[in-house]
């Protein structure tokens, strides 16, 4: 049922944004800093890695965001290709944010029970990204996503996604919509270690 649901709101939405995706596109093409994409390598499910996909955000050369891709961060708009990777079976809507190969690697080795967020597909939007922001500690978005896993459902999904989309127009978001500002409440009760 999930998949099912995945598969067609990825492929409404990624319909209903297409004019809106040429926009951006365009955009980045004039701005003359690089692709339109960026890709990056990331652990899916079952821990298999797989290539996410982005609009670019930063400069050609170095870490800073062009303007344009300061306004894709704050609506998360540079996670739309991911609708994609959704489609192909890489990632889910709802689930655990995929980390990069390196970060996986450093996290399996210093947080217990690390692993068990792979039994899922990664998702497009996830607990901890709208319950915390992008400098909460490791940890806490491990447990957050741990409560996902032992205590979600559609419910739980439909609120985190409507959560992420909330955030993503009221233009609170940063990067992978990871660092929301007055994130909304969710009604998933979160338990303190």
């Amino acid at each position: 049922m999930k998949r099912t649901f995945d598969v067609v709101a990825a492929s409404l939405a990624l319909v209903f944004l297409a004019p809106l995706a040429v926009l951006i596109a365009l955009g980045l093409a004039l701005e003359g800093e690089g692709g339109v994409f960026y890709v990056q390598w990331r652990v899916g499910r079952h821990g298999r890695p797989f290539r996410m996909w982005k609009l670019r955000s930063l400069r050609a050369r170095g870490d800073l965001a062009t303007p344009l891709g300061r306004w894709l961060r704050r609506t998360a708009l540079n996670e739309l290709p991911q609708l994609w990777n959704v489609i192909r079976g890489e990632m889910s809507l709802v689930g655990p944010r995929p980390e990069t190969l390196e970060l996986a690697a450093r996290w399996r080795r210093e947080l217990a029970l690390w692993d068990r967020r792979h039994r899922v597909r990664p998702g497009l939007a996830g607990l901890a990204q709208v319950r915390l922001g992008a400098g909460a500690p490791e940890a806490e978005k491990l447990r957050l996503d741990l409560l996902y896993l032992d205590r979600g459902g559609a419910g739980k999904d439909l609120a985190i996604l409507l959560a992420a989309v909330g955030l993503a127009l009221g233009g609170r978001c940063d990067g992978a919509l990871e660092g929301p500002r007055g994130a909304p409440p969710l009604d998933l009760p979160i338990p303190h270690a």
